[in-house]
């Protein structure tokens, strides 16, 4: 035997466990249940009896889908003029498990407006985040705004019910 096949001798018989443990490793691998997790996001849910999706502003659409670029991004979603809705539930569905800045503001026709939510929140993929507002004022805002924060190409939908 010359040393070259020595050598390859050596290496083989030094490299069996490790082949073996990554054989076995590979094994349990696929003997277990695999996770089942949701290739895309869950369907806007019908709204309670006693509310309704608003629209938005620039597309008329009840949910929004948004990618993240640089910095953040606000989507604006319109409450019908004569409405007298009592409480708002903004929804949020990240698409990503990650932590998103998220800001509610509601605008109101003299140009104020008042900041409802401020938060960064740890959102996991595909599941719908909520919570319930009333107007700080105690006046019709004529806007919810939305205001999005988190690491570029994450992406979320979002959405808003009027309730009364």
């Amino acid at each position: 035997m010359n040393k070259f096949h020595l050598a390859l001798l050596a290496v083989a018989v030094v490299s069996l466990p490790i082949l073996t443990s990554v054989n076995n490793n590979l094994y349990a691998q696929e003997a277990s249940e695999p996770m089942e997790e949701p290739m895309e996001a869950p369907e806007l849910p019908e709204p309670p009896e006693n509310c309704v999706y608003l629209k938005e502003v620039s597309t008329g659409e009840m949910e929004i889908r948004n990618r993240l670029g640089l910095g953040n991004r606000n989507t604006d979603f319109a409450v019908p003029s004569g409405s007298n809705f009592t409480y708002y539930i903004p929804q949020i569905v990240a698409e990503n498990n990650a932590k998103y800045g998220v800001q509610v503001y509601f605008k109101y026709s003299d140009g104020s407006s008042a900041s409802v939510f401020q938060k960064t929140l740890p959102l996991q993929r595909f599941v719908r985040v909520s919570d319930q507002f009333h107007s700080p004022s105690e006046r019709q805002p004529y806007q919810i705004n939305f205001n999005i924060s988190s690491a570029r190409n994450n992406a979320y939908r979002v959405s808003v019910l009027g309730c009364q």
